[in-house]
């Protein structure tokens, strides 16, 4: 089944599981790719994978240099979902497609040449610069003032054994680091989130105490 680039939708294609093909009309290259929907990411070869990865991959790099239009796409078979791994692995073995870099794999980050991209990927100057922009954003630190609300919660503890409260702490994780060093039996990695929940009322002590907000 040949189909034309850009004409997914009115093939069907949308929401369909199965194996492709996409060959090079100029050099003869071909890539063999799966997906659970092959319209959507044959969608993405041609557009922002193809900007993504301009120069580090053969094959989207010659999308851009030789256009579109010199790629013919075929469905090689559609499949159930449980089958699509499979399915490809047989056509790779059958056809050995030149642009693949890697053969399928269910883990492909295990695969150390996807590792090394990746970690490439992530270390690039402009994945740093729009990491930075997006730190850097008033949205990004409004969602982790949020996150770290909970942890801002002024509490004490009052002994269970004693009934002695302890000192007011600025919050549940200066809590949690003076449980670790005034009580080390108790090596819990998950301190603040047992503090929290005695806080929440969904346990009623932690690390031998009762513990309360306090509200100034």
């Amino acid at each position: 089944m040949g189909v034309r680039i850009g004409s997914w939708g009115r093939h069907g294609l949308c929401g369909k599981c199965g194996v492709y093909l996409i060959t090079n009309t100029l050099n003869g290259k071909r890539y063999l790719g799966s997906s659970y929907n092959i319209g959507l990411r044959l969608s993405q070869h041609f557009t922002s994978a193809a900007q993504k990865y301009y120069g580090k991959h053969p094959f989207y790099t010659d999308i851009l240099d030789h256009g579109r239009d010199n790629f013919k796409v075929e469905i090689l078979e559609f499949c159930e979902r449980e089958e699509k791994l499979d399915k490809e692995r047989i056509w790779y073995e059958k056809l050995n497609p030149e642009y693949n870099m890697i053969e399928p794999d269910d883990e492909p980050f295990l695969n150390p040449v996807v590792r090394t991209r990746a970690l490439e990927s992530y270390l690039s100057d402009e994945v740093q610069r729009k990491r930075k922009k997006h730190c850097n954003s008033p949205e990004f630190k409004q969602k982790m003032r949020d996150l770290q609300k909970h942890r801002m919660r002024s509490t004490r503890g009052i002994s269970l054994k004693t009934g002695e409260p302890t000192k007011v702490f600025d919050s549940m994780s200066d809590a949690a680091r003076w449980i670790a060093e005034h009580f080390p039996q108790y090596r819990s990695k998950n301190r603040v989130s047992k503090i929290k929940e005695v806080l929440d009322g969904k346990r009623n002590s932690a690390f031998g105490f009762k513990w309360e907000e306090v509200v100034e």
